[in-house]
C-alpha cells in the first residue's frame, strides 16, 4: 500500500508539471491580446519558448512513460505506451525541423506532446486513485482486527493467572487470551470458559448475536457483547479466515477476465496498424504533398482501447467484499451480465433486522369474542 501512495505522489507531481506547461502555452496563445499594454509577453509566443517546453516534457514528466513505449516497441509488444511516445516524438522531430529550417514552410507543432502527455498522464493518475481507493477498501476489512489482545499468562515467572496486553500479531497458535464484553475477538479460536453472545454480522452478514459457550468457534473481527469469554487461539494474524478474505479478493483482483485477455490482444494488433497507418500517412505526403502530417499516431493514442478492464474488475471485486459479496475472479464478474435469477439459501440475509408488523390474524375463537 505504502509503494502505491509513493508512486501516486510522483505521478502527482508530473502531473501538475505537465498541467502547468499546457498552462503556460495557454498563456502563449493568448499573448497578443495583451501585446500592447506589455511587449515583453510574445516571448510566450516564440518558437523557441515552446520548443523548449515541448522538449522539457518529454524529458521531464513523459520521460518514463516514453521509455516505456519505446522499451516494448524493442520488445515486439507494443502497447499504449508506444503510441504516446512515437506520437509525442514525431511531433516534436517534424516541429523541429520546421523551427530550424523555416524554408521548407512546415508548420511547428510544439504544443501537441505538451498537451499529449498531460492528458495521458491525468488519466493515469485517476486510474490509480481508483486503484489505491479499492486496495483501502480491503484495508478496512483487515482493520476490524483489533490492534491489542489480552494474553492469559500463566508461568513462574509471573504470577498464575495474570493478563498482560500484547500485540495481536504476535499471539501464538495455543495461546489463552480472554475477550471482555464490548472487544472484538483478536484471532480465530475456541472458547474454553465463559458464556456470551457473540456479533458475528461484520464476518457472516447474520444480523443476530451468536451464543457462544464452551467448545464453540470464534472469528477474528467478531464483536463480544455481553459476557466474559477465554479462547484457545487456532488461527493467529495473518491465519485468520478475516485475512483469507483478503488474500481470496486479492487473488481475484490479479485475475484477468476473458474479455480483458481479448482486449489486450486487440490493443496489440491495434498498434501495429495505427503505426502502419501514421507510415503510410507520413509517406503519402512525403512524396505528394507539401507538407508531412502525422496525426494519426494521436488518433490512435486518444482511442480509450486500454478499456481500464483491470482497473474495473479491481474496484467491482473490492467493493463486493466490503458488502459481503465474494467474487472469485473477473471471469466470475463477467458472467454476472448473464445472471437471470438469484437464490438465497438462507433467512435474514436481506432483511435489516428490524421486525415490523405487517398483518393481523385472529383465529376462529377470537373473531367472535371481537365481534360482541
Amino acid at each position: 500500500m505504502e509503494e502505491r501512495h509513493r508512486q501516486l505522489r510522483e505521478s502527482g507531481r508530473e502531473l501538475a508539471v505537465s498541467w502547468a506547461l499546457c498552462a503556460v502555452c495557454l498563456v502563449g496563445h493568448f499573448s497578443h491580446f495583451f501585446a500592447a499594454k506589455a511587449p515583453w509577453i510574445h516571448v510566450f509566443h516564440s518558437i523557441g519558448f515552446h520548443l523548449s517546453l515541448s522538449l522539457f516534457t518529454l524529458l521531464g514528466p513523459g520521460r518514463q512513460l516514453i521509455l516505456d513505449g519505446l522499451k516494448s516497441l524493442l520488445k515486439t509488444t507494443p502497447n499504449m505506451n508506444t503510441l504516446v511516445g512515437l506520437g509525442a516524438l514525431s511531433s516534436f522531430t517534424v516541429s523541429s525541423f520546421a523551427a530550424l529550417v523555416p524554408k521548407l514552410g512546415w508548420k511547428a507543432f510544439f504544443e501537441e506532446p505538451i498537451m499529449l502527455i498531460a492528458f495521458v498522464l491525468l488519466g493515469r493518475n485517476l486510474e490509480q486513485r481508483a486503484k489505491i481507493k479499492a486496495t483501502s477498501d480491503m484495508a478496512g476489512l483487515l482493520s476490524l482486527l483489533p490492534p491489542k489482545a489480552r494474553l492469559l499468562v500463566n508461568n513462574e515467572e509471573t504470577e498464575a493467572g495474570s493478563v498482560v496486553e500484547v500485540p495481536s500479531e504476535s499471539l501464538s497458535i495455543g495461546d489463552q487470551i480472554i475477550v471482555l464484553p464490548g472487544d472484538r475477538i483478536p484471532a480465530d479460536g475456541v472458547v474454553r470458559a465463559g458464556r456470551s453472545t457473540v456479533d458475528e454480522s461484520s464476518f457472516t452478514g447474520e444480523p443476530l448475536p451468536v451464543t457462544k459457550v464452551p467448545g464453540s468457534e470464534v472469528a477474528a473481527g467478531s464483536i463480544n457483547l455481553n459476557g466474559t469469554l477465554t479462547m484457545e487461539v487456532q488461527r493467529p494474524g495473518g491465519e485468520t479466515s478475516m485475512a483469507d478474505i483478503v488474500r481470496l479478493v486479492e487473488e481475484a483482483q490479479s485475475r484477468e477476465a476473458p474479455v480483458q485477455r481479448l482486449a489486450d490482444k486487440v490493443a496489440g494488433h491495434f498498434t501495429y496498424g495505427v503505426m502502419a497507418a501514421s507510415a503510410a500517412t507520413f509517406t503519402f505526403w512525403s512524396l505528394y504533398g507539401a507538407h508531412i502530417l502525422p496525426p494519426a499516431l494521436y488518433q490512435g493514442s486518444s482511442v480509450s482501447l486500454a478499456l481500464q478492464l483491470a482497473c474495473s474488475v479491481l474496484v467491482g471485486t473490492s467493493l463486493g467484499a466490503k458488502r459481503g459479496l465474494l467474487l472469485r475472479g473477473g471471469n466470475i464478474l463477467e458472467k454476472f451480465a448473464m445472471v437471470n435469477t438469484v437464490v438465497f439459501d438462507k433467512t435474514g440475509t436481506l432483511t435489516v433486522g428490524r421486525p415490523v408488523v405487517t398483518n393481523i390474524i385472529t383465529a376462529p375463537c377470537m373473531k367472535s369474542a371481537i365481534s360482541r
